[in-house]
Order: C-alpha cells, then sequence, then structure tokens
C-alpha cells in the first residue's frame, strides 16, 4: 500500500505536500513514482 501513487505521468509538480502515517503503520512507503518523468 502507498500513500501517493504517481503512474505513468509527466510534468508533476507537489509544493507544500504532508504526507503522514500512523507510527504503528505495518507499510509506510510514502510516495512511489513509477513510468514518469520530470516529477518534482
Amino acid at each position: 500500500m502507498f500513500h501517493i501513487v504517481i503512474n505513468g505521468c509527466q510534468n508533476v509538480t507537489m509544493k507544500g505536500l504532508k504526507v503522514l502515517a500512523s507510527g504503528n503503520s505495518p507499510n509506510t512507503d510514502g510516495i512511489h513514482v513509477q513510468m514518469s518523468s520530470n516529477v518534482a
């Protein structure tokens, strides 16, 4: 499980993003980028 997935995207800009997960969460991958370009 991912909190945010950017898949097959181009020219992605994220600003002021805050990703939170519980301290006892079994999976805290956060942001997953795949098959994308120009991600900032």
